[in-house]
């Protein structure tokens, strides 16, 4: 069973080799199965994604 920050690696790693133009991710670990993520990608078209998970 992997943990919470490897989890949060595996979607860092996506969001930075997607068509992202700026990031800003935070992340916030609870314990070892748990956690959030918040999120905010510009794209290349300008237009916008604010994810909070």
């Amino acid at each position: 069973m992997k943990t919470i920050d490897q989890y949060f690696d595996i979607i860092d790693s996506a969001i930075r080799h997607s068509a992202v133009q700026d990031v800003e991710i935070t992340y916030t670990v609870s314990s070892p199965t748990s956690g959030t993520i918040s999120a905010k990608l510009m794209f290349p078209d300008n237009s916008r994604l604010e994810v909070f998970e």
